[in-house]
């Protein structure tokens, strides 16, 4: 009992710090941005490859989903001509965006892990007795919506902004020094 207690409370402090809290993601970003100039390269210049890596990630994401969406469409046979046509576009769309190397290396992979909350032992015995506590059922939906929203819970869009944007600034920082890195080799 102590494991989960501990568990959950742990979970929560992670989460309240990290993605609650604007003033960390802010920092956050300034101390990746600080990382590359304090290696020597110019402000100005790790400024914009930040700012093209944010779009490159975005991108390369999106290109990707609609890749794996053609090529699970096309295994089970449901796949257009239009859609098996397009797949080279996005198999080369995806070849030539500049995150490309790390996202194959499975940069961005160690970064975002991907744990469901229910896979946790703890937090997900504590959503299911919340999902299935007779007392919390009778709560109006309107009200359990504006909870939502004021603690900013999971799936709140406060919440997958934070989420989504620390993880993104860690990424970025990296896929930056590492193209900075890659201009400096001979």
């Amino acid at each position: 009992i102590a494991e989960y207690i501990l568990k959950t409370l742990s979970y929560i402090a992670k989460r309240n710090i990290v993605l609650l809290v604007p003033g960390v993601l802010v920092n956050n970003v300034i101390s990746n941005l600080n990382y590359s100039i304090m290696n020597g390269a110019n402000p100005v210049k790790v400024a914009k490859m930040q700012l093209a890596n944010a779009k490159a990630i975005r991108t390369y994401l999106e290109d990707k989903k609609v890749l794996n969406r053609i090529e699970f469409r096309e295994r089970i046979g449901t796949a257009t001509k239009e859609e098996i046509d397009m797949k080279n576009i996005y198999k080369s769309k995806l070849q030539n965006n500049i995150v490309h190397p790390l996202m194959e290396k499975g940069m961005y992979q160690s970064i975002v892990e991907d744990i469901n909350i229910d896979d946790l032992e703890s937090i997900g015995k504590i959503s299911k007795f919340l999902k299935n506590s007779k007392v919390l059922n009778k709560i109006p939906n309107t009200i359990k919506w504006m909870s939502r929203q004021l603690f900013m819970t999971e799936g709140t869009p406060i919440y997958d902004f934070m989420f989504q944007a620390t993880q993104y600034s860690d990424f970025i920082a990296r896929a930056t020094e590492y193209q900075l890195q890659m201009e400096k080799a001979p």
